[in-house]
């Protein structure tokens, strides 16, 4: 996904950002944004970032998010899923 995020998303109407904050405040305002984090090897972990309010921890805000996987919740700090990854690989993706 984050691959084709990479090449096609512009057109398809998402852009990138790596700005936790930028992505919680969109959704609260009823658009759809995106988390993820990838290897480019083919493995990847992307969550729905949701509407709530999220929490700055060293230096970083980590949104609300939904997501499915080894942990499944419809409502979880994000940084209970991505916080053990380096945030300079974290991306969010938002559709305009």
């Amino acid at each position: 996904m984050a691959v084709w995020l990479y090449y096609k998303g512009e057109a398809a109407g998402w852009r990138q950002s790596s700005d936790g904050q930028e992505a919680q405040d969109y959704v609260n305002k009823g658009h759809v944004a995106i988390m993820i984090w990838s290897n480019r090897q083919g493995r990847d972990h992307v969550a729905l970032v949701r509407p709530g309010e999220g929490a700055r921890i060293n230096d970083f805000y980590w949104p609300r998010v939904a997501q499915a996987g080894a942990v499944i919740s419809p409502d979880m700090s994000s940084y209970d899923s991505f916080g053990q990854l380096p945030t300079d690989i974290i991306k969010f993706h938002l559709h305009e």
